[in-house]
């Protein structure tokens, strides 16, 4: 069983999570290839920690960013920046779809991971798990899917990093400029099948601010079983 693991944009504090990616993910997953589509900043040098196979650094375009802002909501920072986060994720897509051509064989699982990742246990056994899914996390999906980490076969992931040409159609027809948003109506306008992951992970800003884990029902999130049965003997 061979893995990709795909990493894109900025590396911010790659080098403070490094050793939970590490001990959480890539020791548990096997055989894997590590591909990265890099942009080309002050911490583009910590890529290296990573030990990829195939690593493009670049600068990241300037985007058309259309009449989006009146469709923003729910958060979004900038417009310019999720047409960024997508423009890099389909580009690291790219660059695994060479490396498969290289190498003669699809991947058997493709990994979406943040650098900005804390991990605090690990990825499931990917053995026991489905290939034709989509394995997102418990929490923080915000109205939507989370989108800071995913894995799945190479077909489920291709529609999960190519959402940069869907945007026009997604807004169209209502939605809202909202990365969780637009994450879920395009895994579900293909009818992608949506299983939860129980990895446990905080976001790590480089100041040392974290995005911790929450679960709102509101929001979406399942709760997972560990949490059901703490909340029942508490």
């Amino acid at each position: 069983m061979k893995t990709a693991v795909l990493v894109s944009g900025q590396m911010r504090s790659l080098d403070q999570c490094i050793g939970s990616i590490q001990k959480h993910v890539l020791s548990k997953i096997g055989d894997y290839d590590l591909i990265a589509h890099v942009a080309d900043d002050e911490d583009a040098w910590k890529v290296e920690l990573l030990e990829p196979r195939k690593c493009v650094v670049i600068d990241q375009p300037t985007l058309d960013e259309k009449n989006y802002i009146h469709r923003t909501g729910r958060g979004v920072i900038g417009v310019q920046q999720v047409l960024r986060m997508f423009w890099a994720m389909e580009e690291s897509y790219k660059l695994l779809e060479k490396a498969q051509t290289e190498r003669g064989a699809p991947y058997d699982w493709v990994i979406r991971l943040r650098p900005d990742t804390l991990f605090f246990s690990d990825i499931e056994d990917l053995a026991t798990c489905d290939p034709t899914a989509c394995y997102l996390p418990t929490f923080c999906n915000y109205w939507g899917y989370q989108d800071r980490f995913a894995f799945g076969g190479p077909a489920v992931m291709k529609t999960y990093h190519d959402k940069l040409a869907l945007i026009d159609d997604y807004i169209a027809q209502g939605g809202i400029y909202h990365p969780e948003s637009m994450l879920k109506w395009m895994l579900d306008r293909v009818h992608t099948p949506v299983r939860r992951t129980e990895i446990m992970f905080d976001t790590l800003r480089k100041n040392g601010q974290r995005i911790r884990a929450v679960w709102e029902t509101t929001y979406g999130d399942p709760i997972p079983a560990w949490k059901q049965a703490l909340a029942g003997a508490a």
